[in-house]
């Protein structure tokens, strides 16, 4: 197992296990955060931080695409989020009696029906989902 950003970006005199190769299965799941951790590590990931800005590389549509989705999906969740803290401050079910998406929408989808009225981007959702 390796460190992509480290085999990449670390300095030559770094002595992390990760760059050149992981071979200790027993303790997979304590090493990686260990080497997370490390200065070695950390300075990989800031220069990759740092160089991830520059225009003109490869990547940099696929980098705004990825970013796009993050936003997209942070949102939604928020709005899910918001709606499910108020029906359970109100000790409501999420779902009626129906298990059919289409017929008669009940609390959650109702209030997700409901924000769409008011909020652009959810019912720009809503439109492509139901």
């Amino acid at each position: 197992m390796y460190c992509f950003v480290c085999k990449l970006l670390s300095t030559t005199n770094s002595k992390t296990k990760f760059r050149t190769s992981y071979k200790d299965w027993k303790n997979l799941t304590r090493s990686p955060r260990e080497h997370e951790s490390s200065p070695y590590h950390i300075e990989a990931m800031f220069t990759l931080k740092k160089r991830s800005g520059i225009l003109g590389r490869i990547d940099t549509q696929l980098a705004k695409q990825l970013n796009s989705q993050q936003n997209y999906w942070r949102e939604v969740q928020k709005r899910s989020l918001a709606t499910v803290k108020l029906l359970s401050s109100l000790a409501i079910a999420f779902r009626g009696h129906r298990e059919n998406v289409s017929k008669r929408k009940r609390n959650f989808l109702s209030c997700i029906q409901y924000l769409s009225e008011f909020d652009n981007f959810f019912k720009e959702s809503q439109e492509e989902e139901f």
